[in-house]
């Protein structure tokens, strides 16, 4: 289906895409130009990477659960009316 007029159009991208996009804008915002600097962000990150424990069983529920029902921070909070 195509937009109409006015709509934009949005191409599907992969996750990896969208998280490799994050981690070098993060960088590029925590070192600027310093390509050592860069460097040594880049491995630090990709060490805290590697050493990170996979999700459990509980978080990986909670996943699908605020998948299933949204996020509430996207809902106006856990507690709107306060």
């Amino acid at each position: 289906m195509s937009p109409g007029p006015g709509e934009p159009v949005v191409h599907r991208t992969s996750i990896w895409l969208t998280v490799r996009t994050a981690r070098a804008r993060a960088v590029r915002r925590l070192c600027g130009d310093d390509v050592a600097r860069a460097a040594a962000v880049v491995r630090l990150m990709e060490r805290l990477r590697r050493n990170e424990r996979p999700p459990g069983a509980l978080k990986r529920a909670a996943w699908r659960l605020e998948r299933a029902l949204g996020s509430p921070l996207r809902r106006g909070g856990l507690w709107p009316d306060a």
